[in-house]
């Protein structure tokens, strides 16, 4: 199916989320995981899926290089890799505070363990203003109400947060705002993400957001002036078959 087309959903995530319409006016750190994963820029292309749904047929995992981090969290345009996930099979790395129960390792990725809720990981180190992060979708649900990335204000995996991913439900890839406990749509663009694609967002220091699947720019959204905050991982009513890898950070 095309990547890029008007697709004819209107459905409304209701279940956790109430979203209200927006008004107008590399060697990754020692505590994440463990050794391997994919080089570069979080915004190079990725071997994604083939066909034309989303799939959760087993993807394999990119070649494995060699990684380099200076542990410097402010490289937005320079992402480095921070998790590859490689720790043995069991609990997370201690670099991600959150929803950590709802995430283990599987096989060399992170897995989620838990459905229909909403869960958020964020990556303990706090990123400057401006700000980039990315992770491979490796396999993929058709009811996943959101899979992506977060960006929070600070410790919180609530709120104060603005998360964008994919959505299996609508077809597109959206941008939700929490503040002040109150849930905002800013933006959705439909989409076709599969299995493997590489999902990438990054904060200027303008505070507009823009986010990129293998490489492609999708959508961006002016998110107005935007604290450093911590990155992270945010599934919304998935389901335990969902599997992301290589999350990158800057």
């Amino acid at each position: 199916m095309p990547r890029l087309g008007v697709v004819a959903l209107g459905l409304t995530l209701s279940a956790c989320l109430s979203l209200d319409p927006v008004d107008p006016g590399d060697q990754p750190d020692a505590l994440a995981g463990g050794v391997g994963g994919v080089g570069g820029s979080s915004f190079d292309a990725a071997p994604g899926g083939a066909g034309g749904a989303p799939s959760d047929a087993s993807v394999p995992d990119a070649p494995g290089d060699a990684p380099v981090s200076d542990g410097n969290p402010c490289t937005p345009e320079s992402p480095k890799l921070l998790d590859d996930f490689g720790l043995p099979n069991g609990v997370i790395g201690s670099a991600w505070v959150g929803d950590r129960n709802s995430f283990a390792i599987v096989d060399g990725r992170l897995r989620h363990t838990k459905s229909n809720q909403d869960d958020r990981i964020l990556y303990q180190k706090t990123f400057c203003s401006a700000q980039s992060a990315s992770v491979r979708l490796m396999k993929i649900d058709g009811w996943v109400g959101l899979m992506g990335l977060v960006f929070a204000k600070g410790t919180s995996q609530d709120c104060e947060l603005v998360q964008v991913g994919y959505s299996a439900v609508v077809g597109a890839l959206q941008v939700q705002r929490c503040s002040n406990n109150k849930w905002t749509e800013l933006a959705s663009q439909p989409f076709a993400v599969l299995g493997g694609d590489t999902l990438a967002a990054r904060i200027d220091s303008g505070g507009k957001l823009t986010a990129s699947v293998n490489g492609t720019d999708v959508l961006s959204v002016a998110l107005g002036s935007w604290p450093g905050g911590r990155p992270g991982i945010a599934i919304y009513f998935g389901g335990t078959a969902l599997e992301l890898d290589d999350f990158k950070g800057g």
